[in-house]
């Protein structure tokens, strides 16, 4: 069975395609105010109050990134052959047809290695007047226009990513998004704690997306498609802020290649959400498209540790560190008795952000319901899963060479061949960061 996901681009688009009996339509409609179907999102709005719009190609570009994030969560991966698998048939409509023809096979090729999903892209031509998105320059933002635009999940590596910059004296736009649950608190009180030492530096555009309702009720929880949603917001709004104006990525290099711990969950199990070859494709892609906005990555062959203990502002980091989020499932503290919005503990995220916090001895376990090191969760629980995968790995790990990390780091996606020794040596710290955690030992500073 295919899922052909019909994006609807405005109250005029009606398209519907004909399929077979056996397959299902999942209607996506970008700017239908009041379609059941709609996408709930801020963009727009919040993008022109700035006196800007984005260029043409980047409106395309992410209405097809609303569209995908939609489907990869209203499709439940149950559903699929292998009940992880899904086949999509992507109907969308663009503005620039012929660029976008041209480049169909990258954005395909993105789409696959980004979700695990078999994706079919079908083009058609958009009727929206061209010139609804022509992008303008009369930024009327409160500060001067900013010099570059940098993701702000509200995580450790972006607060410090943030702050590193506006050590250098660059002006940031940050780009948060979130839908439902509780990410956005997070991100305002970690920009909150940006504002209060760089007044007037940043411009927060906080981007609410929230899909049409999924098939079958309940959300599919996987959601590897978000960081093109995310990325496109962001190339949004530097498209609207001139010609080469770079998109910041401030992700670890552990996160991003994601090794995986155990075999089971190695291939299309792995998250690649800020992985190179992910980031390469989109790259071209932007490329192809016309869009001139360049992706820089400063922090691919660091440790969370390593940028934590290389911020360059220590007290700014110090003094906001504990408003940020890197929790897989925030919301789960809710069951605990708790209000949501805490770090679980017991997550990956959560263990390699305390492995990072601890190698720069400001670890505090009472930020986390479980604490993993001193009061390990049982191996036949759900929450003890993360925990028992990262002593597998240490244990499968201890005596390895470069050859069986290499193929560690190679088993997620490719990477240059150039950067292929930095992306294991990184591995390697990142695990050691983990380990050092665990067993209750430091490295010395």
């Amino acid at each position: 069975m295919s899922y052909h996901i019909v994006c609807q681009a405005d109250p005029s688009d009606q398209f519907a395609p004909r399929v077979r009996d056996t397959d299902t339509v999942y209607t996506v409609c970008i700017d239908k105010p009041g379609d059941p179907n709609r996408v709930r999102q801020s963009v727009v709005e919040q993008i022109a109050k700035r006196g800007v719009a984005p260029q043409t190609a980047a409106s395309d570009l992410l209405r097809l990134a609303m569209t995908v994030y939609s489907a990869d969560m209203g499709i439940p991966r149950s559903t699929g052959f292998d009940s992880w698998t899904r086949d999509f048939v992507l109907h969308l409509p663009v503005t620039e047809f012929d660029r976008w023809y041209a480049t169909i096979g990258t954005a395909t090729d993105m789409l696959m290695f980004l979700t695990g999903d078999h994706w079919v892209i079908s083009l058609r031509q958009s009727d929206e007047d061209p010139e609804k998105n022509k992008r303008q320059t009369s930024w009327e933002g409160p500060q001067e226009v900013p010099q570059a635009v940098s993701l702000f999940s509200g995580g450790l590596d972006s607060f410090i990513g943030a702050i590193d910059r506006l050590e250098m004296g660059e002006r940031l736009a940050l780009v948060a998004h979130y839908g439902a649950g509780t990410t956005n608190k997070a991100q305002e009180q970690s920009h909150a704690a940006i504002e209060a030492v760089y007044p007037d530096l940043t411009e927060f555009f906080s981007f609410y997306v929230q899909p049409p309702p999924p098939l079958g009720g309940e959300p599919e929880k996987t959601t590897r498609s978000r960081s093109i949603l995310f990325l496109s917001l962001a190339v949004s709004v530097a498209s609207s802020l001139g010609d080469s104006v770079p998109l910041i990525i401030a992700e670890n290099g552990l996160i991003s290649i994601n090794p995986p711990l155990t075999h089971s969950r190695m291939g299309s199990f792995s998250t690649r959400t800020t992985h190179p070859y992910f980031l390469d494709l989109y790259g071209q892609l932007l490329d192809a498209l016309g869009i001139g906005v360049s992706i820089e990555t400063p922090y691919r062959f660091y440790t969370k540790g390593e940028m934590i203990l290389g911020v360059l502002n220590s007290d700014a980091f110090q003094a906001g560190a504990y408003h940020t989020l890197s929790c897989s499932h925030p919301d789960v503290s809710r069951y605990w008795g708790h209000s949501p919005g805490q770090h679980c503990g017991y997550c990956v995220p959560c263990i390699i952000r305390r492995s990072a916090m601890y190698a720069a001895r400001l670890d505090d376990p009472s930020h986390y319901l479980l604490d993993v090191r001193n009061d390990p969760p049982p191996m036949d629980k759900d929450r003890g899963r993360d925990f028992r995968a990262f002593e597998m790995a240490m244990e499968r790990l201890a005596n390895a060479d470069h050859q069986q990390l290499l193929f560690d780091v190679l088993d997620t996606g490719p990477v240059p061949p150039a950067d292929a020794s930095m992306y294991v040596d990184v591995y390697r710290r990142g695990m050691d960061e983990v380990r050092n955690f665990l067993r209750g030992s430091h490295v010395p500073t």
